[in-house]
């Protein structure tokens, strides 16, 4: 079967199960009709004798709820391609012209950018928020959430100074992006000494693990940033936020994991509602983490 489009210069060709099988080109059928000239009527009836499937190309296909990414991924993997096809359940749900499909990655580099954290380049606010949204509507893997924050970032700050407050976040956000990496990982900066993760279809006994070696990968590289003495002593003396004169420990994070199992889908207020709550868990947690398992 032909999907007949007027307007474009490529048909894409389905079976009878309306899956894609190719595309045919307007220019390899012109090149046939008028391969012998106007006068030329033998060659015509040959050109017309040929079975449609001997015109038909191989194309890249995707499934409609593919990412921006992985088109781009998809498409740069087929060499001098038109564009892709699209699919839903297998099925043809339309047909993406490179210049689209061009386009599309390019407005998303621009918002990319827009929501980029100036000091450390990573996703921002904006794209956390989607993330979580889109996590929480969907239930085709398991999914965990993590939300990462400094322990007496403030006395640290207050003591060494703004500059060196910076570099520690920038410190930590490079070490997230080395433990966060690969198929089905998301991080970014949500402000300030705030970070988040997302994994998909991962086992939550990986991503703790993965956790708990990026917590101590920081508390040993942060070290680094005090002097000799707080370094020997463990401690810095600071001013809490009543003015009191305390001693507060090096920095290290605080980790929650929300873990979301296959099949769940939750309102994304109430995601957000449960991660606020295992912050302030994790916060006063002895090792400073916290896993939590919604119930499906």
């Amino acid at each position: 079967m032909v999907v007949h489009n007027q307007e474009g210069n490529v048909i894409p060709v389905l079976d009878e199960n309306q899956e894609p099988r190719g595309l045919i080109h307007e220019r390899d059928l012109k090149a046939y009709l008028y391969a012998g000239g106007k006068d030329d009527d033998t060659d015509t009836r040959i050109a017309l004798d040929f079975p449609l499937r001997s015109f038909v190309r191989a194309c890249p296909i995707a499934d409609i709820d593919s990412n921006a990414d992985m088109l781009l991924v998809t498409f740069a993997s087929s060499i001098n391609s038109d564009g892709i096809i699209i699919t839903e359940n297998f099925r043809y749900a339309g047909f993406l012209s490179a210049t689209s499909l061009l386009k599309i990655i390019h407005e998303k580099r621009l918002q990319e950018a827009q929501d980029q954290n100036p000091l450390t380049r990573m996703p921002g606010n904006g794209a956390i928020s989607r993330y979580i949204s889109e996590t929480a509507r969907k239930g085709t893997h398991d999914r965990h959430l993590c939300y990462l924050d400094f322990d007496n970032f403030k006395p640290f700050n207050d003591t060494y100074g703004y500059r060196q407050g910076d570099r520690a976040i920038i410190l930590f956000s490079e070490l997230l992006q080395r433990h966060v990496s690969g198929s089905g990982t998301f991080h970014g900066h949500i402000g300030g000494d705030d970070f988040f993760a997302g994994f998909q279809n991962t086992d939550q006994t990986d991503v703790a693990t993965r956790m708990l070696a990026l917590k101590r990968a920081f508390r040993v590289d942060v070290e680094s940033f005090y002097e000799t003495g707080h370094r020997e002593l463990g401690y810095i003396e600071a001013q809490d936020r009543f003015g009191t004169t305390r001693q507060f420990p090096l920095l290290q994070c605080s980790i929650s994991i929300l873990s979301l199992p296959r099949g769940m889908v939750i309102h994304p207020d109430k995601l957000n509602d449960e991660i606020s709550e295992l912050k302030l868990e994790a916060k006063r947690a002895d090792d400073g983490i916290v896993v939590k398992k919604l119930a499906a």
